[in-house]
């Protein structure tokens, strides 16, 4: 019967470092050659920014349009007290007339 031979300490380390050298080439190769024309790395983004320039703001108010019509014709103090009137139906239960036309299923 075989017995399996057990590898040493070093030589599962210097076997990881090789795996690990070879994985980050084909990982290389596979960027270079298909994934880096998609994907640009390092390039500065760059904007174009247009000023806006707005023309100085004025504190002076101009009131010509408070002489014209509707501000004219406002009431100051209209019909004082304002007062409730009457409002709804005596029975709220009751068919609406117009409603009523409809027919009923």
């Amino acid at each position: 019967m075989l017995i399996p031979k057990k590898i040493s300490g070093s030589k599962k380390w210097i076997l990881a470092a090789v795996i690990l050298v070879i994985l980050i080439i084909i990982v290389y190769l596979i960027f270079a050659n298909f994934l880096a024309d998609k994907i640009e790395l390092g390039k500065p983004i760059s904007f174009k920014v247009k000023t806006l320039s707005l023309p100085p703001l004025t504190a002076e108010l101009k009131s010509d349009f408070l002489n014209q019509s509707p501000y004219q014709d406002l009431i100051l103090n209209g019909e004082l007290p304002v007062t409730a009137e009457k409002t709804g139906r005596t029975n709220p239960f009751e068919k609406i007339p117009i409603l009523s036309v409809v027919e009923e299923e």
